[in-house]
């Protein structure tokens, strides 16, 4: 087969997929179109990355036999190929059209930089030429996570909420994006470092969540708030929650003056936003809710107490 196209049938139309399966040895997901585009079932029909999807389609569309690799079942894994129903560390994936016709069945692997496959009936395993796979192990890497486009220099405030700590603001510097300083009545208190405050303040404009779930799906204890305001007038309120050392960030609706600005980015952030709930990092959980106490200077002043 060396030199032979793995998959002709899906080479001929990948625009007929409309369905994929994937099972690992950790999960199991699948991803489906319909007339909106690609979703995650598993996720709640949260949005998948069409990037992804087209790395996909090439991958599958270009992959070529090189050359033939082991036939002992014991030394699949080594490749990446242990069948994931009998707990092996290959990705099954399946892809079907709308007929139900699988276009694709294959294990998938990869080591040290080289793509391997198997089909599941066949006890033969190969190397394979084509471009890089979007990641199979990891069911949040399909999915569309950049929901938040805030450029620093939009941010005008923000209002920090930490679980156990007081409440305090951070004003943007004038002619100094990204530079932020406290508010009243904190602002004559030293921070530990000038760019202290930054962090903190710029949380929005960095905010990278790494999966998502629909709220009527999070049980979790609110721990915090995090509340941005834009030059435009637009609030964007972050409530942050924990459970089981998982963190959370679930968006209410934005507050929005009378521009139309401010009108545009909250139409366009609410449909990506309200009704999920999406996780982050332990450090950028921490980031969002810093304590007044970690950025000061020793102790706060009687007199800035509110």
């Amino acid at each position: 087969r060396a030199g032979l196209v793995v998959l002709p049938e899906f080479s001929a139309d990948v625009t007929s997929a409309s369905m994929i399966d994937v099972l690992t040895r950790e999960e199991s997901y699948q991803l489906a179109r319909d007339n909106e585009g690609w979703f995650m079932e598993e996720r709640g029909r949260f949005p998948v990355r069409r990037q992804s999807l087209a790395d996909l389609s090439e991958a599958l569309s270009a992959m070529v036999y090189t050359r033939e690799m082991t036939r002992d079942p014991r030394k699949f894994d080594q490749l990446g190929l242990g069948d994931p129903r009998e707990g092996g560390a290959g990705a099954l994936m399946r892809v079907s059209n709308d007929k139900g016709e699988k276009l694709v069945d294959l294990i998938v692997g990869f080591k040290t930089g080289k793509a391997y496959v198997r089909h599941p009936d066949e006890q033969t395993t190969w190397a394979v030429d084509t471009t890089a796979f979007p990641p199979l192990q990891r069911a949040a890497r399909w999915l569309d996570l950049y929901v938040i486009d805030l450029p620093e220099s939009a941010i005008a405030q923000v209002e920090v909420t930490p679980w156990d700590g007081e409440t305090y603001t951070l004003l943007a510097k004038e002619d100094e994006v990204g530079e932020f300083k406290l508010a009243p009545p904190y602002e004559d208190t030293a921070l530990i470092a000038d760019y202290a405050a930054n962090p903190p303040a710029l949380s929005l404009s960095r905010f990278a969540p790494i999966d998502v779930i629909p709220l009527e799906d999070l049980d979790a204890e609110s721990v915090g708030v995090h509340r941005t305001l834009t030059y435009a007038g637009l609030m964007i309120e972050a409530e942050m929650f924990r459970r089981d050392q998982r963190y959370w960030v679930v968006f209410s609706e934005g507050l929005e003056q009378d521009t139309p600005e401010a009108q545009s980015m909250l139409e366009d952030l609410e449909a990506k936003l309200v009704g999920w709930a999406f996780e982050i990092s332990r450090m950028d959980f921490a980031i969002m809710t810093t304590p007044l106490n970690d950025i000061v200077a020793g102790e706060l002043p009687e007199t800035a107490t509110p």
